[in-house]
């Protein structure tokens, strides 16, 4: 199915028996029946997703099994919603069973597909640079496909920099002051350098640490940037973008790890001007984490949702403009008003 209508929010949160026929995915109006053939498989998944297919947002399993068939039926869920399957069951090459759970699986029955399918090492079930070779047991998901779809920024919205920041560090760990990049930095090629990585087994590996690192610690390894890292800051608590200047941020932010896991601004870019010249100048600051730090203070928090939305608020230049702007007046020995 492609995305042109279905909405996850809209759906069921629970499958009922549903039929056996017809195979795949079938809209009867009201939502559909969902029947998928497979002998060995002691579980199916329905896998729902939402941003364009960056967010697997929904995994459900299919309630009943008759003979050889997998079913169930979900009310709600519309043409126009991206699916995909993922199948549990043993995995013994040996005996011809290959299931992986890490893995999404097309549909062979759906009607359309959004993208063209690329074959890669990541969507194999088993670990080509393994000794073992067909015989291992890949734990790399999918996800790398998510980094290849990545747009490359740390945006609050964007999907794949969270897994791209965790794969960075803990690569450059494994590497261990060893030199990160194929092609180091170079004068005569400064916008095409560095490129390339000088350890494609480390860089795998950490890969294969950074999915399951991500999942435990965020619950999902396609969690958007914004619902990790965040602006807190009295009773603001926002999703922000920007990173730190290693990562080649331009808005460089410094983040420490708050009890609940989220990453949480303490430093970096706090305050943005943007001035335009002429007759009476004019300009747009923002002061990124308030101008008082008491809490008890209105001016505590009043810019920080602002900056973590990438917002600015006018400068007050002439005299009739801060006359209209001020807020409390103080002059000593007299009371303020």
């Amino acid at each position: 199915m492609n995305e042109q209508g279905g909405t996850i929010r809209q759906t069921a949160r629970a499958l009922t028996a549903g039929a056996p026929a017809p195979l795949g995915v079938t809209w009867d109006g009201s939502g559909c029946n969902i029947a998928v053939f497979s002998e060995n498989a002691t579980k199916i998944e329905l896998c729902l997703f939402t941003d364009g297919g960056a967010r697997e947002a929904l995994r459900l399993a299919l309630p009943e099994k008759t003979g050889p068939v997998w079913h169930g039926y979900l009310a709600g869920l519309a043409p126009g919603t991206l699916y995909g399957l993922r199948a549990h069951g043993p995995y013994a090459p040996e005996r011809g069973h290959r299931f992986n759970t890490h893995k999404l699986l097309l549909d062979p029955y759906a009607r359309a597909l959004t993208r063209r399918v690329t074959a890669a090492d990541a969507t194999l079930g088993y670990d080509p640079g393994s000794p073992e070779s067909d015989l291992s047991f890949s734990t790399v998901d999918s996800a790398a496909a998510l980094l290849e779809q990545w747009d490359n920024t740390a945006s609050a919205a964007t999907r794949g920099s969270v897994l791209f920041e965790l794969w960075w560090n803990r690569y450059r760990r494994l590497m261990d002051g060893d030199d990160l990049f194929a092609v180091e930095w170079s004068e005569a090629e400064p916008m095409t350098t560095p490129r390339g990585l000088a350890n494609i087994d480390r860089a795998i590996e950490a890969f294969e640490w950074a999915v399951p690192a991500a999942v435990e610690r965020f619950g999902s390894w396609d969690v958007a940037w914004g619902d990790v890292h965040r602006v807190r800051r009295g009773d603001v608590d926002v999703p922000v973008g920007g990173c730190g200047g290693a990562l080649g941020c331009f808005r460089v932010l410094n983040f420490r790890t708050d009890d609940d896991g989220r990453r949480v601004v303490n430093g970096g870019d706090g305050w943005v001007l943007a001035v335009e010249f002429g007759e009476v100048p004019r300009a747009y600051s923002i002061l990124a984490y308030g101008q008082s730090p008491d809490p008890g203070s209105p001016w505590h928090d009043d810019q920080a949702a602002l900056f973590a939305a990438n917002r600015m608020k006018p400068v007050l230049w002439t005299e009739e403009d801060i006359a209209r702007g001020t807020v409390l007046r103080y002059r000593p020995g007299q009371e303020t008003h």
